[in-house]
């Protein structure tokens, strides 16, 4: 998916870009009487044409890549969750003692995205500047 946004700053080979959010109504809002308002968000992407501050750019957006991390977000404490409580039930603990088995298994879930966040943060990028508009 391609987007259009603005660049903000230039760090070595990286960039920081403002793009606007689109809103579920494609932005025409008068057609779903939402109402909604779309802001302005920061986008980090590879910076291969020596783009500069105040340049508008054109992004290409690795969105199947979003929808893996998102998946990883909501699916691994999810799991974590679940084990949790199904070992406390295993271990026949009260219902409450195996929900907050359950707690310690969500928060494993979220200690393990942590540690795969610090891993993968500093070589995954899903954006990379196209060219300049």
């Amino acid at each position: 998916m391609d987007l259009v946004g603005v660049v903000e700053s230039v760090s070595g080979n990286d960039a920081i870009v403002q793009i606007k959010r689109v809103s579920g109504c494609g932005g025409n809002c008068k057609s779903c009487g939402g109402g909604c308002e779309t802001a302005f968000h920061g986008l980090k992407a590879v910076n291969h044409v020596n783009a500069m501050p105040g340049d508008q750019v054109q992004i290409e957006y690795k969105e199947s890549e979003s929808m893996k991390a998102s998946l990883i977000i909501y699916l691994i404490p999810l799991f974590g969750f679940l084990m949790g409580a199904l070992i406390g039930k295993w271990l026949n603990l009260s219902e409450i003692a195996a929900f907050f088995t359950g707690l310690v298994g969500l928060a494993v879930g979220y200690f393990g995205i942590h540690l795969l966040d610090k891993k993968y943060k500093k070589t995954m990028l899903l954006a990379t500047i196209k060219k300049v508009i």
